[in-house]
């Protein structure tokens, strides 16, 4: 039986700093996620980020927004969307965790958390997300809150000046 995890979503505070770039930059997050590397990434580039994904929340319809993830009141990772279209009632779903705190279920308390929120407050049809083709946990992920793979996009994302694919799945409103 798994011991409860309390996992929480909330806004970011300047107060996570440390503790984000501690997990955050890391070969083992970054490796899945877009095309970040750590030399790209400082303390002072992740204050800013913070920065703006504080008032990112203050906007009426801003192009993305971002949440941490708390497991137990303890920073752990982070969840958010973005490209997303208001209009079209869309978004793109992306998500990390800590690498001290994978497999554990955290991931896919946070995202299930995230799609009811963004299906009863903001009212989205549709959240996709793209995952490395070989990124199979944060596949499982999906599938676990019930997002549908929907096909592999060939070559679609580069890194490193290597050529990967992507899966995309999505999961929509149904009420």
């Amino acid at each position: 039986m798994k011991k409860e995890l309390g996992i929480k979503l909330r806004k970011y505070r300047l107060s996570d700093l440390d503790s984000l770039c501690e997990l955050f930059i890391d070969n083992n997050i970054l490796d899945n996620l877009g095309t970040l590397t750590k030399k790209q990434l400082s303390k002072k580039k992740e204050e800013i980020w913070i920065i703006k994904a504080i008032k990112r929340q203050k906007e009426k319809k801003p192009n993305s927004l971002d949440w941490a993830i708390e497991a137990n009141s303890e920073y752990v990772g982070g969840i958010g969307i973005h490209d997303i279209d208001w209009d079209k009632q869309k978004a793109e779903i992306g998500y990390w965790i800590g690498k001290p705190y994978w497999g554990k279920g955290i991931a896919t308390e946070a995202v299930k958390q995230l799609v009811r929120l963004l299906f009863r407050r903001y009212k989205f049809m549709r959240i996709s997300g793209l995952i490395y083709a070989d990124n199979l946990a944060s596949q499982r992920v999906l599938e676990k809150v019930g997002f549908k793979y929907e096909g592999t996009l060939k070559k679609n994302a580069k890194k490193k000046g290597k050529f990967f694919d992507d899966k995309i799945y999505a999961i929509l409103r149904t009420n």
